[in-house]
């Protein structure tokens, strides 16, 4: 009976030891790949939006007016002039500005966008138009 009690207890022990090796701290660590839906989500983030400043507005401001100056459209026409006071505000109110301006001295609109975020383009069109 003896022999059978020894038996037994190197049997438990045995499977003792088994059991300790099938532990996770023996096992490397699997992650899970990640759905699609998952990854989705990650790329629908928003990113900060990046804004000029003062300096970089001016610059903008001042290659339009180059670019309307090598038309001789200066202020002493009405809708310049009215251009030139969204420069103003623009520059210095740091805000968006839509331009949609007549201008039927020579029938055309002035159109554009005057952007602060970084991402989008400072423009102005003199597009065709009829009076």
């Amino acid at each position: 009976m003896e022999e059978n009690n020894v038996t037994l207890i190197i049997n438990e022990k045995q499977q003792e030891k088994e059991k300790d090796e099938f532990k996770k701290e023996n096992f490397p660590i699997i992650k899970k790949e990640k759905s699609s839906k998952e990854k989705k989500r990650e790329k629908r983030q928003k990113k900060e939006p990046v804004y000029r400043n003062k300096k970089e507005r001016q610059e903008e401001v001042k290659n339009i007016i180059m670019q309307l100056s090598d038309f001789n459209l200066n202020p002493k026409y009405e809708p310049i002039k009215k251009l030139y006071m969204l420069f103003k505000e623009y520059i210095n109110e740091d805000r968006r500005i839509k331009v949609n301006i007549p201008f039927p001295e020579i029938n055309r609109r002035i159109k554009g966008l005057l952007a602060i975020s970084k991402s989008e383009e400072v423009t102005i069109a003199l597009i065709n138009e009829k009076f």
